[in-house]
């Protein structure tokens, strides 16, 4: 973890002259990202420090969204950045409906323009699989799986629960590292599976984003596709050490999730 004196360096680089810094809380959970809370003059804020700093060239333009924390300072060069400190509960403590869930998603997906960067999800896959030192493995599930976008939509990538906040003044959508033109569908099955919706709350949410029915065949291939790209972040995290018990149940539960599903 960053230590505190690094924490105010990297503040004071990205806000400069701004006061006394204040009160910095860590703020668990992060996975290659160190987090902090913070004060100056009274307003909170947030700081993002990266592990392994690396151009962040794309995502500032997604951070800077109205459906993300206010954007004070990025830095593109290393992904540190700065946004203000947004007072609500994530919605792994407070669950939408499946009408709630629909809305969200349009509303997301209505404010994220597209052609800023792609989200190829078999590549990513086949990146995550190199990374485990598994390279080429990725190749017969996605074969078996034969998942095709049905159309592109900017996209955020990674709607875990974690990173969607219900605050006074609406929805606020967090970790914009994995955003890009992608089929908003994964999207979908993404915010549903981190809702733990039962199969018809699935279904429902689904249908109502859609505006239109969704074929069974069209549903299993993206919960397959986006189940084998959870497995692939898992075992690549692994390899590199991050061997958490959450992150080695998301291994083997996404697999057979992948399984059940072919």
């Amino acid at each position: 973890m960053t230590n505190t004196e690094n924490v105010v360096e990297v503040i004071s680089a990205l806000m400069p002259n701004r006061g006394e810094i204040d009160g910095v809380e860590y703020l668990p959970g992060g996975y290659s990202n160190d987090n902090f809370r913070f004060s100056i003059d009274d307003e909170v804020f947030v700081v993002r420090i990266v592990r392994e700093p690396n151009p962040r060239e794309f995502e500032k333009y997604y951070a800077n969204l109205p459906v993300a924390p206010e954007l004070i300072a990025f830095d593109t060069s290393t992904g540190h950045m700065i946004t203000r400190w947004v007072e609500g509960n994530v919605l792994a403590t407070e669950q939408l409906s499946p009408a709630e869930g629909a809305s969200y998603l349009r509303d997301l997906h209505d404010a994220i323009p597209t052609s800023i960067t792609r989200y190829d999800v078999t590549q990513q896959i086949a990146r995550y699989f190199e990374s485990a030192g598994q390279p080429g493995e990725e190749s017969s599930w996605i074969d078996r799986i034969q998942w095709r976008e049905r159309e592109i939509l900017g996209c955020h990538n990674d709607l875990n629960p974690w990173n969607i906040i219900r605050s006074g003044t609406g929805m606020r959508t967090l970790d914009w590292e994995s955003a890009g033109d992608n089929d908003p569908l994964f999207d979908v099955i993404c915010f549903c599976s981190g809702a733990d919706y039962e199969d018809a709350e699935f279904l429902l949410c689904a249908e109502t984003y859609l505006g239109q029915r969704l074929s069974e065949e069209t549903l299993r291939k993206t919960q397959a596709i986006f189940q084998l790209r959870e497995h692939a972040w898992a075992i690549s995290e692994i390899n590199r050490g991050n061997d958490r018990n959450e992150i080695i149940e998301q291994r083997d539960q996404s697999i057979a999730a992948v399984k059940s599903l072919l």
